[in-house]
């Protein structure tokens, strides 16, 4: 029998209390008053009723446990007095105590029995209309302590995935991947075109892209009816000929362009919402286009704005592609059908991956160019003739012109040290931060996160408490930092000062710095293009969308600003999914200790149940006498084991830093 021995066992306590139902448990004794049978069974659970008069006779106290009691988990509720309780207790180690099969515990709850899944569900959907359509862990974590079915879990899942609501007004937040399949590749000109819509400087232009060819296309569009699109689609026909197919955005899923389309013989495909490579082609081009038109903007700043624009198309479609290997403008003009075909397998064979190494007659023999400052120059030149392009590009134009073994790595040094491309380009694929815990306080106000929602035409500033997740809103009559000056000090006189502000650079102000510095507030800006830093406030913004809509469908009469306030008031008095708790309890009706064991359990799933490592001590022999003859062993420091190097603990917080996994050794 497995008991406690701390210093409870003053009170008598000897079996662990753990807070949880009876109900689950194969084996339960329930002490109350005067129960009206002894045995029940439940979802195939024995339920073992022992009132007070059997508690007061210890003769029928042993009968009725050795009847019922054999092997494994017993728990234990009781109604009645602690004093009652321990007659059980004693008794249980009495008979029980060198019987290593059974274990006991005693819990703090004992639920409704809910067993016919009719009941169940009208349950199930009024707790799931009370919380205004929240999640399935979040409806879990209140009914699971209200009524006790074995599949609870699975019917809210049930329910919850059939109700119309939540289809209606909820997207998938981490949606299945779909397996990747290759597109089609057409074999020459015109058989497939891209199009989209091009936003710059206020003015909006229809954008196209030949699928084979890479030529890619641009017309202003006066306004965005699909009348006007219509227009300029026929502008295109008219200069280089009818497409086969088209395929675009559901934007211009419209009768007009359906007609269009139908009368000039043209097949049409719209892309899936929620899908980006779907139109790839077309996106990929545009962001081409802005590389391009900002480079222009700074090295031919007289230039205007649609002069530059229109340079930065003719820019992409005369320089060489990066997967064709061509220019796009050779290709569209200067080739026959013949040709076109040798490049399309050729990208069918690069998509495809089965590129293998063969044995080739060659066809060209290059200049060499030993000397690095010669070198640098030609990269030079042909850097600014190509209007700054990529390193891919670049060699793709070079080695076809000169020949250095390490082109492609002097290419790299050059295109990373100029001075133009760092000023206007971003990195498309940034390198990935490693992981690391955030701080995670221990009380209220020790860390909150701002930030601005905007909905409707309408600016508000949202604050989120880091240890609790309650969220305040407050709406701001403009964007200027001295109104979020002012609904600061709103927020601090409502819920108190806060020891530290985590927010976005638009906060990055002077009026902010200095607020903070009167108040003796630290404030961290988080780092340009990290989506991590303030993550909870921005976590917060998606489930406040989420409530809204549910409502703006569930509460149509209500006026807009009445909508959005309940929403924040639902999100705060439902249960939070990380904590297990609701985030106005923890603000308000607790106490600092039982925050303290929510941060710590918070941490623990932070830490995703990783352990500090501890080694066993090092057995050290003492007092033993060598040989003269014998030298002594040097002395080998203590070393880390490899599983401890993973983790170094920052002084006096509670964050980690991981390291990577541990080196895999021969046994």
């Amino acid at each position: 029998m497995a008991t406690v021995h701390t210093s409870r066992e003053e009170r008598n306590e000897h079996i662990f209390i753990n807070d949880t139902c009876v109900n689950k448990y194969k084996t339960q004794i329930i002490l109350q008053d005067s129960p009206s049978t002894e045995l029940e069974i439940h979802f195939n659970k024995k339920r073992v009723f022992i009132s007070r008069n059997i508690l007061n006779n210890p003769e029928d106290l042993s009968n009725i446990l050795r009847r019922y009691i054999f092997k494994g988990v017993i728990a234990i509720y009781s109604e009645l007095e602690d004093r009652e309780y321990n007659k059980l207790q004693n008794k249980l180690i009495e008979l029980f105590s060198h019987n290593t099969r059974l274990k006991f515990y005693k819990t703090t709850k004992f639920l409704k029995d809910v067993s016919n899944l009719e009941d169940l569900h009208k349950i199930i959907d009024k707790k799931h209309q009370e919380t205004n359509h929240r999640g399935i862990i979040e409806n879990y974590e209140e009914l699971k302590n209200e009524v006790y079915n074995p599949s609870l879990f699975k019917e809210i899942e049930k329910t919850i995935n059939n109700c119309e609501t939540c289809n209606r007004c909820k997207y998938d937040r981490n949606p299945i991947k779909m397996e990747y399949q290759l597109s089609e590749t057409p074999k020459n000109i015109n058989e497939v075109i891209h199009i989209d819509t091009f936003h710059i400087k206020h003015h909006y232009f229809l954008t196209s892209i030949d699928k084979m060819t890479k030529y890619a296309h641009i017309s202003e569009l006066e306004d965005k009816t699909m009348v006007t699109v219509k227009e300029k689609l026929q502008e295109r026909m008219a200069n280089l000929g009818k497409p086969n197919k088209i395929i675009a955005d559901n934007e211009f899923n419209n009768i007009e362009i359906k007609n269009f389309c139908r009368e000039n013989n043209i097949q049409i495909h719209f892309t899936k919402p929620n899908t980006h490579t779907g139109n790839s082609d077309v996106e990929r081009f545009h962001s081409s286009l802005l590389e391009h038109f900002r480079i222009l903007s700074v090295t031919q700043k007289e230039n205007a704005f649609k002069v530059n624009l229109y340079k930065a198309v003719e820019k992409y479609n005369s320089t060489i592609h990066s997967t064709l290997k061509e220019k796009p403008y050779n290709i569209q003009f200067n080739m026959n059908p013949e040709q076109r075909l040798a490049i399309s397998e050729k990208n069918l064979e690069i998509k495809q991956k089965r590129l293998k190494l063969k044995f080739y007659k060659t066809t060209k023999f290059l200049k060499d160019v030993s000397n690095l400052e010669d070198l640098h120059k030609i990269i030079d030149k042909k850097h600014q003739e190509t209007n700054h392009r990529g390193i891919i590009e670049n060699y793709e134009e070079l080695k076809n012109e000169v020949y250095n073994p390490s082109l492609f790595k002097e290419i790299e040094k050059t295109i990373n040290n100029c001075e133009t491309c760092n000023r206007c380009k971003y990195d498309r694929n940034p390198i990935k931060m490693e992981y690391q815990l955030s701080e995670t306080p221990k009380n209220i106000n020790e860390v909150i996160h701002i930030d601005t929602f905007h909905i409707k035409h309408h600016y508000f500033l949202t604050s989120i408490d880091k240890m609790t997740k309650y969220a305040h809103i407050s709406e701001l009559e403009d964007k200027t930092m001295v109104t979020v000056k002012e609904k600061l000090q709103e927020r601090m006189a409502n819920l108190g000062k806060p020891n530290k502000i985590i927010a976005d650079n638009e906060f990055n102000n002077i009026e902010i710095k200095n607020f903070c510095r009167e108040n003796n507030i630290q404030i961290h800006f988080t780092k340009p293009n990290t989506h991590t830093g303030n993550s909870d406030v921005e976590r917060f913004h998606s489930s406040l969308l989420e409530h809204f809509r549910i409502l703006s469908v569930t509460q149509k009469e209500n006026a807009f600003k009445v909508n959005l306030y309940k929403a924040v008031e639902k999100y705060n008095s439902t249960i939070h999914s990380t904590l297990k708790e609701k985030p106005y309890n923890i603000q308000f009706n607790m106490n600092p200790e039982q925050r303290l064991a929510i941060s710590e359990k918070n941490l623990e799933i932070k830490q995703k149940r990783l352990k500090k490592l501890v080694r066993p001590p090092v057995l050290q022999v003492t007092n033993t006498t060598l040989p003269d003859d014998v030298a002594p062993a040097p002395v080998i420091p203590e070393k880390k084991s490899s599983d401890e190097r993973r983790f170094e603990t920052c002084n006096n917080s509670n964050r980690y830093r991981y390291l990577g996994e541990p080196r895999k050794t021969n046994p």
